[in-house]
């Protein structure tokens, strides 16, 4: 089964239409083999074309222009949205693979993304939880709703600063920009990508569940796969009085990657800037948490309070003002 399975999720290139496998009564003992990635491969061109279950059709680009042009009066095609070449290969627009289209860059990140003040969004994202005072361990296994942060973090050395701090998470959909950029300022002092699961959510979310299992599959279990899922942690050290901050980005699904730039996976301490790409997700749907210090009080932005219906928070844009009470 999980021979089948490994080719199912290696050489199968997702379509515009396709849906999704989720909510599958397995835990984390059956879905473990970390690192499978579909997409990255030139055979995973046939779907990024025109067609009508092509990534390059009038609904797929009409939903990703919509999350491109976000809250901006400006209505920006996406071939002035994102670097691609139409003109010269109409057509795959120039983008050698599927994860080569989906990890895709703005063609002036600074024009349709400016950086804003203070803490800035990491990704590109909708505001899922926001939890002060978190613990060391938690019940999560139970509620599903509180973040246990040795878990989360993998017992790093650096996970005591963050017990009694603040978490906050958003998740991106499939057709948001999913690159990641540096919250604050300061210095990368570490980096660690944790092993994890695919395909795993909470029992609780799952076909036990009395209102039945989540029809979105891992949408239930965003806290569970804080603790679970592949994972990036990029710790920064930033200048009073932010101090230290972990930026934890999570695979979800079937997504097992999770790629830190190149300049800060060795080599550390080194300066980062607020703004600055630090990494990127690929091959799917994903998560992401941004964990403060205790002692840190937090003022946020309004569209960074989670809600229904709540929309992207966009990268690099202004997400919250950090403070001491002396």
């Amino acid at each position: 089964m999980l021979q089948l399975f490994s080719v199912i999720v290696t050489e199968v290139a997702p379509t515009w239409d396709m849906a999704e496998l989720r909510g599958r009564p397995a835990g984390p003992s059956v879905y473990s083999n970390p690192g499978l990635a579909h997409g990255d491969a030139q055979w995973s061109l046939h779907v990024l074309t025109a067609a009508e279950d092509g990534w390059l059709c009038k609904a797929s680009l009409a939903a990703l222009e919509q999350d491109g042009n976000a809250e901006y009066g400006a209505r920006y095609s996406f071939s002035e949205l994102f670097s691609c070449t139409p003109a010269e290969d109409p057509v795959h627009w120039g983008f050698k693979s599927w994860d080569d289209f989906f990890t895709r860059q703005f063609r002036d990140i600074d024009k349709v993304r400016p950086v804003g003040h203070r803490i800035v969004s990491a990704c590109e994202a909708r505001p899922y939880a926001l939890q002060a005072n978190v613990k060391a361990y938690d019940s999560f296994w139970l509620k599903g709703n509180r973040y246990s942060v040795m878990e989360m973090l993998d017992h790093h050395e650096l996970a005591e600063s963050f017990i009694g701090g603040t978490v906050f998470q958003s998740f991106l959909t499939l057709t948001s920009y999913h690159r990641w950029c540096a919250p604050v300022s300061g210095h990368v002092i570490e980096v660690r990508v944790v092993d994890g699961t695919y395909f795993s959510e909470a029992t609780f979310a799952g076909f036990s569940s009395p209102i039945g299992p989540d029809p979105s599959g891992p949408d239930r279990s965003q806290v569970y796969v804080t603790e679970v899922a592949t994972r990036a942690l990029i710790f920064i050290r930033a200048p009073p009085p932010i101090g230290i901050v972990c930026a934890m980005f999570v695979g979800l699904s079937d997504v097992s990657t999770c790629d830190i730039a190149h300049r800060f996976r060795d080599g550390l301490p080194k300066p980062v800037y607020k703004g600055e790409e630090i990494g990127t997700f690929r091959h799917g749907g994903s998560s992401y948490c941004l964990l403060f210090r205790k002692g840190l009080r937090l003022s946020w932005v309004p569209g960074a309070m989670p809600r229904e219906n709540a929309r992207n928070v966009l990268v690099r844009s202004e997400l919250a003002y950090g403070y001491t009470e002396e």
